[in-house]
C-alpha cells in the first residue's frame, strides 16, 4: 500500500477532483458511471472542483520551492534505516509534496459525504511517508498546513465578496475571542519551550489537533448536526466569514506556518503578537460600524496607529530595524485583500522572518 501511494498519490488527487468535474456535467445511461456519479457528485463539490485543481497546482509549486530554500535530508539519508521499503530520494525532505496533495482533498470535500474518505486518504498517505522513512512528522505536519491553507486561499480570493456587516457586539466578541486564542498559541508554545525536547513538534500537534477539531465542527454544521455550544458561539463570531468558523480556521493555519517554518522561539512569539495584540487593538479604536464595506473596512488613521503601537515591543526581541514592517503589518491588517488578514500577517512575517531577517 505504501508503495502504492507513493507513486499514485498526487494522480488520484488530481484524477478525483477531475471526476467529480468531469461527471457534473455529464449524464450516462450506463448503470456503472451513473451509480459513480451518484457516489462522486455533489453541487457543493461541483461548485468547488475548479478551485481544488487550482489550489492542487498552487500547493505542489509552493511545496518545490520550499524544498529549495528549505534543503532537508530525508530520514532514509540521515542514518535512518527504512529498512530498503524503498529507493531513497535525494530530494528535500522538507515538506512532503504527497501529504500537502492530499491534504488539499480535506476542505475540498467538507461538508460532503465524501469528506471522511478523504481524510481516510490523506492518514494513509501521511501515515506511508514516514513508514517508508521519507519524511519526519514535521514534514507532515507543514506539508498538511500547506496543502489546507492552499484550498482556503484560492476559494477566498477566487470567491464573491460577503457583504455581510458584523454588529459593533459581534465585532467586539470576535476581537475578544481573537485575544484569547492568540493568548492560548502563544501560552501553549511558551510551554513547549519550557518542558519538552521538542518545542516546534509538540505545538503543531497541539494546533493540528484543534485544526481536526475545528474541521469536523465545520463538516458537521453543514448537516444541521450540532454538538456543543462552540457551534453558538462559532456562528456568532463568523458573521464575517464565508463559512463558519473560517476566520479561527485561518487563524490556526497560519500560526502553523509561522512555527514550522521559522522554528525560531523569539520570532514565533514576536509573530504571535504582532498578530493577536495589533488585529485586538486596531478593532478597538475602529470608531464606527459601516454601511457597505469598502477597501480599508472600517478603518481608520487612529486604528492604523492603535496597531503600530501596541506592537512596538516585539522592537526588544527583533530590533529597531523591524520597524517599518511593523508599517507594513498594519497596512496589511487595514486594507480588504479578500483573504483572511490575520493569515496573510502570519505568511508575511514568516516571509519576513525567513528571507530577510
Amino acid at each position: 500500500m505504501s508503495l502504492f501511494l507513493d507513486l499514485f498519490t498526487i494522480p488520484i488527487a488530481f484524477l478525483f477532483i477531475l471526476s467529480v468535474y468531469f461527471l457534473s456535467y455529464f449524464k450516462y445511461k450506463g448503470r456503472f458511471l451513473n451509480s459513480l456519479r451518484k457516489i462522486v457528485y455533489s453541487d457543493e463539490l461541483k461548485k468547488r472542483a475548479f478551485i481544488a485543481i487550482l489550489s492542487l497546482m498552487l500547493v505542489i509549486a509552493s511545496v518545490q520551492f520550499v524544498k529549495l530554500v528549505y534543503p532537508q535530508d530525508r530520514p532514509c539519508n540521515a542514518g535512518f534505516s527504512n529498512g530498503d521499503k524503498i529507493e531513497c530520494p535525494e530530494s528535500s525532505s522538507f515538506p512532503s509534496t504527497h501529504t500537502a496533495s492530499a491534504a488539499v482533498l480535506i476542505p475540498f470535500t467538507m461538508g460532503t459525504p465524501l469528506f471522511f474518505s478523504s481524510l481516510l486518504f490523506y492518514g494513509l498517505v501521511a501515515f506511508s511517508r514516514m513508514y517508508l522513512g521519507l519524511h519526519y512528522l514535521l514534514d507532515i505536519l507543514v506539508a498538511t498546513t500547506v496543502g489546507i491553507s492552499g484550498f482556503f486561499v484560492v476559494r477566498s480570493a477566487l470567491s464573491k465578496e460577503n457583504k455581510t456587516i458584523a454588529s459593533k457586539s459581534s465585532n467586539l466578541f470576535r476581537a475578544f475571542s481573537h485575544l484569547f486564542f492568540g493568548l492560548f498559541v502563544m501560552f501553549a508554545v511558551m510551554m513547549s519551550y519550557a518542558f519538552s525536547d521538542y518545542p516546534i513538534l509538540i505545538s503543531l500537534i497541539v494546533l493540528f489537533a484543534i485544526l481536526v477539531v475545528l474541521l469536523l465542527m465545520v463538516h458537521m454544521d453543514s448537516f444541521k448536526k450540532k454538538i456543543t455550544i462552540l457551534y453558538d458561539l462559532l456562528h456568532f463570531i463568523s458573521v464575517r466569514d464565508s463559512f463558519i468558523g473560517e476566520g479561527a480556521i485561518l487563524f490556526v493555519l497560519g500560526s502553523m506556518i509561522l512555527i514550522g517554518f521559522s522554528q525560531d522561539i523569539g520570532q514565533i512569539m514576536a509573530g504571535l503578537y504582532i498578530v493577536t495584540i495589533g488585529d485586538v487593538a486596531s478593532a478597538a479604536f475602529s470608531f464606527f460600524t459601516p454601511k457597505k464595506k469598502s477597501f480599508f473596512k472600517n478603518k481608520n488613521i487612529v486604528s492604523f496607529a492603535a496597531f503600530i503601537l501596541s506592537t512596538l515591543p516585539v522592537l526588544f526581541i527583533l530590533g529597531v530595524s523591524f520597524f517599518p514592517f511593523l508599517f507594513l503589518a498594519a497596512l496589511i491588517e487595514s486594507i480588504d485583500l479578500k483573504v483572511s488578514d490575520n493569515f496573510l500577517l502570519f505568511v508575511f512575517l514568516t516571509f519576513i522572518f525567513t528571507f530577510i531577517i
